[in-house]
């Protein structure tokens, strides 16, 4: 049983803080992959302007204020995770491991492992030097066990993985596959995830959609079928055909 300080019941207004049974877009990179001058100056907005609406959170009295507030956060997220990717796109140096085929599918065969057992897989798209993701953790808030720890904070237990757990999982085994094969030691992947819950069908499409096609956003193929480290849901095939 994996115990898992889940803050969900405490901190139910913050954004990542991912409401079990929710759908999960993450996206995370090979270690650096990106300038470190640039990722500072990302982090520095980022950290800032989650600085401010976590102040508003806790001042403002009207859930309407709080509310926007949210909305702000997500708008600016999305925005941000664009910045990001960009930046990914675009970097001339750093590691390229995923280029590999081997590499790559060790990663891909990773991945899909999970599926059916910790979540449900929706997409993936395995780039150079990142990985966008599109998940359902099977775990829900009516199975969740509320506990206290031994330093007396309540935490919730689970049979089944919660999101940080999955991560763990994939980035552990496809660090070690990947390092193995590579014939090398040391970090394989960034620690920091990025990630963001769906709020509703009409997003979820969206997010699918910017998965799939992110290779061809940056150049690399005309359709997105084409790109070997992409996989979509056969429920969703006829979506996106």
């Amino acid at each position: 049983m994996d115990h898992i300080e889940f803050k969900q019941n405490y901190e139910r207004h913050r954004p990542h803080i991912h409401p079990p049974g929710s759908t999960i877009f993450v996206t995370f990179r090979l270690a650096d992959s990106i300038p470190k001058s640039a990722l500072k100056k990302l982090q520095r907005q980022r950290d800032l302007h989650r600085y401010r609406v976590e102040r508003t959170q806790k001042t403002a009295r009207d859930p309407t204020t709080i509310e926007k507030a949210l909305n702000k956060r997500r708008d600016f997220e999305r925005d941000w995770f664009r910045r990001y990717e960009d930046i990914l796109h675009k970097v001339s140096c750093g590691p390229t491991w995923l280029s590999q085929s081997h590499i790559r599918n060790a990663v891909s065969d990773i991945i899909r492992d999970g599926d059916g057992r910790d979540y449900k897989l929706i997409a993936y798209c395995i780039m150079s030097n990142h990985v966008l993701i599109v998940l359902r953790p099977f775990v829900n808030e009516s199975e969740l066990k509320e506990c206290t720890s031994s330093g007396g904070k309540p935490i919730f237990v689970s049979k089944l993985p919660t999101m940080p757990v999955i991560m763990q999982r994939i980035k552990g085994a496809s660090a070690r596959k990947a390092n193995l094969l590579l014939g090398r030691s040391g970090s394989f992947w960034e620690h920091e995830s990025f990630d963001r819950y769906v709020r509703d069908y009409e997003e979820l499409i969206r997010i699918i959609r910017y998965t799939i096609r992110n290779p061809v956003k940056a150049r690399l193929v005309r359709h997105w079928k084409e790109w070997k480290g992409t996989y979509l849901s056969p429920d969703f095939s006829e979506t996106f055909l």
